[in-house]
């Protein structure tokens, strides 16, 4: 849950985005935004949009993910794009750099902070570029799928 101090902070930052680039701010964005904050972990559009269907308040699919690639855009969101799944979201807020595994097999994603690969990193340095975040995807198979995988082998 995103505390009200924060949401305020995405919600002036949102709306200075918008303004500089002659967009309407409207209800529903907003409404989106604050959905999306109130997330954690990672998730995905339609995620959001059957939550606030579900809630009773109603936008467009579409809307929703024009709106998540403008909170992308205003970096509020962080857009991820695991192996073959839906883009996964995750807000930019209270987030640090972490480091995914994800199972080739049935697609499942974990944040891991590994403080040592982290310290690596971010003490290094990339000509031109000052640093600001890292992820890292590592890809495998997971226990479960190494489980059921061995239970059709025998």
């Amino acid at each position: 849950m995103t505390d009200s101090k924060t949401l305020s902070a995405a919600r002036e930052r949102f709306s200075a985005f918008l303004r500089d680039r002659r967009m309407r701010q409207t209800a529903e964005r907003f409404a989106i935004l604050e959905h999306a904050l109130n997330r954690s972990g990672h998730f995905t559009a339609d995620a959001i949009f059957n939550e606030m269907d579900q809630s009773g308040y109603h936008v467009s699919l579409s809307t929703v993910y024009t709106t998540f690639q403008l909170l992308t855009e205003a970096g509020l969101l962080r857009k991820h794009l695991f192996a073959g799944n839906a883009a996964e979201y995750e807000r930019v807020a209270g987030s640090t750099s972490h480091t995914h595994l994800v199972c080739s097999q049935c697609g499942r994603v974990r944040e891991i902070k590994d403080q040592q690969l982290a310290d690596a990193i971010e003490h290094r340095r990339y000509p031109g570029l000052a640093t600001a975040f890292f992820t890292l995807s590592v890809y495998g198979i997971c226990t479960k799928c190494q489980r059921q995988n061995h239970k059709k082998k025998v």
